[in-house]
């Protein structure tokens, strides 16, 4: 056995620690480090948290390793550093929150310009966190004590909170924030923070690219000596000294004083004729060189403008994502822990977001956004704009008694409105345009021509079609914005995620509660939709037998047609508001009962169903007779009967199973008569316990 020869543990780690001149390589370089760091070694513990040791922990995670060093372990040494500064040491991290010049050297890792190395900043990003964040082991008042002081910390230096905002693009940097909200102690005054950097106005500005970093002067904190640069970067950096350079044109400007008083030739005419060639050719090369180095410095530029489009299109995903975790934090409702002042620090940032004021900045912003950056404003902003949506408690107008009374009788009269939905509505013409444009145009197709920035403005249509807000509904009626959707479902037959968008505009139009007859007006027979998916279901019917696949927007179109057919049928209210055409209503007719309402049958058909026999077993072992069906009444009374009705009712429960059909004959019976045992023995097994 394992304990029989007396066996114990050689630790490694602290063997090297009783050591002398122990570097920190060596203790990174130990197989048992983060063992030894999960179990409070206090030698390890006392190693970590001097302050030589502790800086060079922040070197190896903030500055870029040796390029000589081999690829495979560049990035070994400071992969070791950040797991054993976010090991929850709680001694570690006061020493790193009182360490002043520590905590400069990582907050200068975000000075320099975008974009930032992401494993580095994945490390940076840990480290944050692990300050912030409670450990188990550390006690509550120490955990608000370090938060405190790292808050100030970060307070006092103006150039943190905007450089974080500069690399949003790096989604390390972006998880900062979303620690930021997670304090829910101190979440007061990280909000109150924010605010006066005015987080959500840069937040916006981001998304929608116009967002200018804040430049700041570097700080003055002591840096610690570079590591070691590859040979390339120090010769480069040795030629572009000052005083090289000056030098260099020192000498070149002696040489060429020497060379003008140097006397000339006697034989000048004959040797003009030798030096004219090397001239021609000397100036031909020149010439290729600076068209060659012109072309260079175009390719370049075009590769820094694709890199800084990319991003800003992550840094706008980043930012939009970051607002809807904001959102979704702020309207969920909290537990009882949770003190009112937290909640309500979060809300009212989301409050000034979801006020007309933050929306109408947001639409603005997302239009007037340059043209390379436009998309990504549009896809994320309404990606924002949905969020708030969904999350919006409606506002209820104030109304006297009687036009209480006399919206009863008005259909037509809404008695909640959506902040955010009065402050969309302005702007539905410029989303009914931005429908109507083609991405093609600007070299940005989509999956089958639509592009994302429609399917996204679609998704916001279809949101905003179960509005009761009167301004909502009458514009999108009145510029056809519906009938632009359903053109674009039958254009467009192989994107799904458009045909799923405007089934939710159908869907949502067909069952708003105010403005569904005017909906189906427009849907039904201005725009003719059920004509038209008529015609495709028996196209594609009639094709069925055919070498022509199945239409990929059928499923939608059926899902549709189910909408329209349970709308226009006689006990609803719509049915007799909005009468069909006479040809419409008679072909519409025939085809629900000859051709749809089989094939939703059909649908409605479960593929198994529970056999009689089953049903009965459970009924005897639950119940004891015929009786009622299963639960847990049923349950609980049969645990209460005494042991012999529970003995009878298994006893019941082996009859009914010895009644069940035996598998058919067939080449392997014998395997099908186990199986049918070993499944009549489970099923009595588990009745029995049942019981």
């Amino acid at each position: 056995m394992f304990w029989s020869g007396n066996y114990t543990a050689v630790r490694e780690l602290n063997s090297l620690l009783s050591g002398e001149n122990v570097t920190l390589s060596q203790v990174l370089e130990a197989d048992d480090i983060l063992q030894e760091c999960k179990a409070d070694n206090k030698a390890l513990i006392q190693f970590l948290t001097k302050p030589e040791i502790l800086a060079d922990l922040i070197t190896l995670i903030t500055e870029e390793p040796p390029k000589n060093v081999e690829l495979a372990t560049q990035y070994r040494h400071a992969n070791i550093a950040c797991e054993v500064l976010t090991s929850q040491l709680s001694m570690l991290s006061d020493r790193l929150s009182l360490d002043a010049a520590q905590m400069n050297r990582l907050c200068d890792f975000i000075n320099q310009d975008p974009p930032l190395n992401p494993l580095l900043a994945s490390y940076f990003s840990k480290t944050v966190e692990m300050l912030l964040e409670k450990s188990p082991k550390q006690d509550w008042c120490l955990h608000h004590i370090v938060c405190l002081r790292v808050l100030d910390f970060f307070k006092s230096r103006r150039d943190f909170l905007p450089n974080l905002l500069r690399h949003m693009s790096t989604s390390a940097v972006a998880d900062i924030f979303k620690c930021f909200l997670r304090i829910d102690d101190l979440i007061k005054t990280v909000m109150e923070w924010l605010e006066e950097h005015q987080f959500l106005e840069c937040l916006i500005q981001i998304i929608c690219g116009t967002y200018v970093a804040e430049v700041f002067p570097s700080s003055s904190a002591p840096r610690p000596e570079p590591r070691p640069e590859p040979p390339e970067k120090a010769e480069r950096e040795t030629s572009e000294k000052p005083h090289d350079n000056h030098t260099d044109d020192k000498d070149s400007g002696g040489e060429q004083d020497t060379d003008k008083e140097a006397p000339k030739p006697e034989n000048s005419g004959e040797t003009n004729d030798t030096q004219a060639a090397p001239a021609a050719n000397s100036a031909a090369d020149d010439s290729k060189a600076q068209a060659a180095a012109k072309v260079e410095a175009e390719a370049e530029a075009a590769a820094r403008a694709i890199t800084a489009e990319r991003m800003a299109a992550a840094a706008s995903a980043n930012a939009a994502a970051l607002l809807c975790d904001l959102i979704v934090n702020g309207c969920r409702p909290r537990t009882g822990w949770v003190l009112v002042s937290q909640l309500l620090s979060v809300r009212t940032v989301v409050a000034a977001l979801q006020c007309e004021r933050g929306v109408h900045a947001l639409l603005q912003g997302m239009f007037t956004s340059p043209p390379r950056a436009r998309r990504h404003a549009l896809v994320n902003g309404t990606q924002v704009l949905l969020a708030l949506l969904h999350h919006e408690p409606p506002q209820r107008v104030e109304k006297s008694v009687e036009e209480e009374a006399r919206s009863t009788y008005n259909v037509g009269e809404c008695s909640e409105r959506s902040s955010v939905e009065l402050a969309v509505a302005p702007h539905l013409p410029l989303l009914h345009h931005a429908l109507l444009h083609d991405p093609a145009a600007d070299g940005q197709g989509g999956c089958g021509g639509v592009g994302l920035a429609r399917v996204q403005v679609a998704a916001l249509l279809a949101h905003l079609a179960l509005s009761e807000v009167e301004e909502v509904a009458t514009t999108m009626l009145t510029l056809g914005t519906p009938g632009v959707l359903v053109d674009m479902f039958f254009k467009f037959p192989n994107n799904n995620f458009l045909h799923a968008q405007v089934y939710t505009l159908v869907k949502h139009a067909l069952t708003n509660r105010v403005y569904r007859t005017q909906y189906a007006r427009h849907l039904l027979i201005e725009c003719d939709l059920l004509t038209r998916l008529m015609d495709a279901f028996e196209e594609n019917k009639n094709n069925k037998g055919g070498t022509v696949p199945r239409a990929a927007h059928m499923g939608h179109a059926v899902l549709c047609l189910a909408l329209a057919a349970r709308a226009l049928q006689p006990p609803d209210l719509l049915a007799h508001a909005l009468p069909l055409p006479p040809a419409l209503a008679e072909r519409w007719a025939a085809f629900l009962d000859q051709q749809l309402r089989p094939l939703l049958q059909q649908h409605d058909t479960p593929l198994v169903r529970t056999h009689t026999r089953y049903l009965y077993i459970t009924r005897c072992v639950y119940n004891g007779s015929r009786g009622a069906v299963p639960g847990a009444g049923g349950a609980r009374a049969a645990a209460a009967r005494p042991a012999g009705a529970r003995a009878a009712a298994a006893a019941r429960a082996r009859r009914a199973l010895g009644r069940l059909p035996r598998p058919a004959a067939a080449p392997a019976a014998a395997a099908a008569r186990h199986a049918a045992r070993t499944y009549t023995h489970t099923l009595l097994v588990y009745y029995t316990l049942c019981i």
